[in-house]
């Protein structure tokens, strides 16, 4: 149960959602201000506006362990750094360029602190961690009520069959995933009140958004390509390093839609599937670095959907 008052989600409810014209003309505000309390006035409605992305991103990593207050409090961080870090000049909307930043700095935050799932152990957690959802979907896609126990066993199945986490031992798969599941079983669900002060007021009428935007589909668009253009330059920076059958690999294993197994890229580059393992996990590390190098210092095109590529991006069977 959050412990946010009730006035917050409220206040979250009732903020005026602005059109394109009205997000640059705000930001112009805030950015040419000449007064203090100008600018103080334009940043808060920019920040007001844009609280309910911030909920629905904080919203979206609350089986990480942490609590929704805090994950909260890292989206509004966010928020805030998007004010400051807006680029017009980019042909993004706000709202697109807020959500990266909201997204990126919560996600930054579960990446280091979260204790359900510890990331930086194995590549399993890694993996459970971001494509639990999709695999559970699959699994259970006959059987969606399908108990925990069996859920369980079938899921260590397909982790140990695909060699997911480069662990074939499957007493410890199965350990891991028993674990991560009896942790998302903590979370509360979407209909639990957010706090004691109103017990109708639940997550998820908050997250409803019953006004129509009829620009949600040119935001994405939006989002889309940006990702697409920091593909493009982490491509080029590969290229310059000399490292192209590096990109090749981890294009091939992890941001294709047709992804390669080990082994039919261990038969074309001649190596063995171990090597091919190993500039493939190679690779991936040195891409999360140019995310986050972008995130901190803006070098790049900002990848709107770079982190979401690279979270859902799942390992292809061996």
């Amino acid at each position: 149960m959050s412990n946010l008052p009730a006035s917050y989600y409220v206040a979250i409810k009732e903020a005026p959602v602005l059109s394109p014209e009205e997000e640059l003309r705000t930001w112009d505000a805030y950015y040419n201000a000449t007064t203090r309390k100008g600018k103080q006035d334009a940043h808060n409605k920019l920040v007001e506006s844009h609280m309910r992305i911030a909920l629905q991103v904080a919203h979206q990593w609350r089986r990480s362990g942490i609590p929704l207050d805090e994950l909260v409090s890292e989206a509004m961080i966010g928020l805030n750094l998007a004010v400051e870090k807006f680029d017009p000049e980019k042909g993004a909307r706000f709202s697109t360029a807020a959500t990266w930043w909201i997204k990126s700095q919560v996600m930054n935050h579960v990446l280091e602190n979260s204790a359900s799932f510890p990331l930086g152990k194995n590549a399993l957690s890694k993996f459970l961690f971001f494509n639990f959802g999709k695999i559970r979907k699959e699994i259970c896609k006959d059987d969606p009520d399908m108990p925990v126990p069996q859920l369980i066993e079938r899921m260590t199945d397909y982790c140990v069959e695909n060699n997911l986490g480069n662990s074939s031992v499957r007493k410890t798969v199965k350990r891991q995933i028993t674990e991560f599941i009896s942790a998302r079983l903590h979370h509360r669900s979407l209909d639990a009140p957010l706090n004691d002060e109103s017990a109708n007021l639940t997550l998820g009428s908050m997250l409803e958004d019953e006004r129509p935007r009829a620009d949600e589909t040119l935001a994405k668009a939006q989002e889309l390509e940006m990702g697409r253009q920091f593909l493009m330059a982490a491509k080029e920076k590969f290229h310059d390093m000399g490292r192209e059958r590096d990109w090749d690999i981890l294009e091939a294993r992890r941001l294709s839609e047709d992804k390669c197994t080990l082994q039919d890229l261990a038969d074309t580059y001649g190596v063995s599937r171990e090597r091919i393992r190993q500039i493939e996990e190679k690779a991936f590390e040195r891409l999360q670095k140019m995310v986050k190098t972008s995130f901190d210092q803006a070098t790049m095109p900002a990848p709107a959907n770079a982190n979401a590529r690279l979270a859902s991006a799942t390992r292809a069977p061996s």
